[in-house]
């Protein structure tokens, strides 16, 4: 990574919270972003000044849902492997990460826990923002690929060990409907802490009050959520239908082009709006890598999953086991397959996971004062160069002899 030096990126194409500045510069200083300004700026000699040939300039990607890259999972409980996973996501324009549990043993998730608090204390890696922890307190009947073994009712005597650790504690999706789970939503309301409903069978007046209780978001929309039930003709909505209709839950999507169609993309976008529509990775150890098979979760606990047709699969082959994208893939995808804005699905992947993550004070967006998480693409939506709190972390294309010398 290269050393963090004043710098200013001229002759670029901005994306603010604003507008589209056709033609700006940004100016950072001590690893934050000082200047926002229209026009190309010219050589100054008390800054490095990077000419971006009209290249466009968005802010850095925020990803609350990652399991990890690389052959490595998050749950593995070793740094090294939280370095290498974080930093490939790092350099795919995740500047800011929440490593992802599973549900496991009680000592699994502690031990993850204890990890991620040592790598986020040392900073070796600058992308990690804290730890979304996913289960143990899921729906059997929505389990997808987390290990039935493990599932389980809150419990007060369990949770409160893994809150010990609720400073790097971001957010924790929870099956809203099973017992306790409402309590343990407003405790971690409380905490600062996001509670997500997922992997849930709910219906609409169990939403209702997980939504009263402190929940704000729904773990990947349609993977794991229950859809509207027929009891003796009368018809119940679920997760999916309460999402789309509450204006005060945000949507979670995994836009790699298997788990959901565009059609479906589309209608999340066009229903909840991108202020309430976020797009996460949902990557595990095979991102990076070829097909094959590899290990969701930590080695004893974990199960083997099989990679192919671009996606995780469970060993029955018939859930989807997580995903193998980049969130540079995620905007690909939702923008040139789908159809969304690039203005919307910039914000999908930075300003409202932020806000929701509660970081937003400091990043998500290209404005003064922020940390300077800045990514740099080619008309294709190719990633340039990665920025990461003012330093240089990768690059590409015919910004790479550029960088090196910085």
């Amino acid at each position: 990574m290269e050393a963090c030096k004043d710098l200013r990126l001229t002759n670029c194409k901005i994306l603010t919270p604003f507008e589209m500045l056709e033609e700006g510069s940004i100016t950072i200083t001590e690893g934050k972003i000082a200047e926002v300004n229209r026009g190309i700026s010219e050589e100054s000699g008390s800054l490095k000044t990077l000419d971006m040939r009209g290249a466009l300039v968005i802010p850095g990607f925020v990803d609350l849902h990652c399991h990890g890259a690389l052959g490595e999972d998050f749950m593995s409980a070793s740094e090294e492997a939280v370095q290498k996973a974080a930093w490939f996501h790092l350099q795919h324009g995740t500047t800011s990460l929440l490593p992802t549990s599973l549900s496991a043993p009680l000592p699994a998730i502690l031990s993850m826990l204890k990890t991620m608090q040592s790598a986020m204390q040392k900073g070796t890696v600058p992308n990690l923002a804290g730890v979304h922890i996913e289960g143990p307190y899921l729906s059997e009947l929505q389990c997808g690929a987390q290990d039935t073994r493990y599932l389980k009712n809150p419990d007060p005597e369990e949770y409160y060990k893994i809150l010990e650790f609720s400073s790097i504690i971001r957010r924790w999706t929870i099956a809203c409907e099973l017992p306790g789970a409402l309590e343990l939503g407003r405790i971690l309301a409380r905490l600062g802490i996001l509670p997500s409903i997922g992997h849930s069978n709910a219906q609409y007046s169990e939403v209702v009050e997980a939504v009263s209780s402190g929940f704000r978001l729904v773990t990947h929309l349609y993977s794991g959520t229950s859809l509207v039930t027929r009891k003796r003709g009368i018809r119940y909505p679920g997760v999916v239908e309460s999402t789309l209709l509450l204006d005060t839950l945000a949507a979670e999507i995994i836009v790699d082009g298997m788990h959901l169609p565009e059609a479906l993309v589309q209608l999340v976008f066009k229903i909840k709006g991108a202020d309430n529509v976020i797009m996460v990775t949902d990557a595990m150890a095979a991102a990076g890598m070829g097909d094959g098979i590899y290990r969701l979760g930590d080695a004893e606990s974990g199960q083997d999953v099989s990679v192919h047709d671009g996606v995780a699969w469970t060993s029955s082959g018939e859930a989807f086991a997580g995903s193998i994208a980049t969130a540079d893939h995620l905007l690909r995808k939702a923008v040139l397959w789908a159809g969304i804005s690039l203005k919307d699905a910039v914000t999908s992947l930075s300003a409202t996971p932020a806000k929701l993550a509660g970081i937003y004070k400091r990043t998500g967006s290209i404005e003064p004062g922020k940390d300077a998480d800045i990514l740099i693409l080619d008309d294709n939506l190719e990633i340039l160069m990665v920025i990461a709190k003012g330093r240089i972390v990768g690059s590409g294309g015919s910004y790479g002899s550029i960088s090196s010398s910085f």
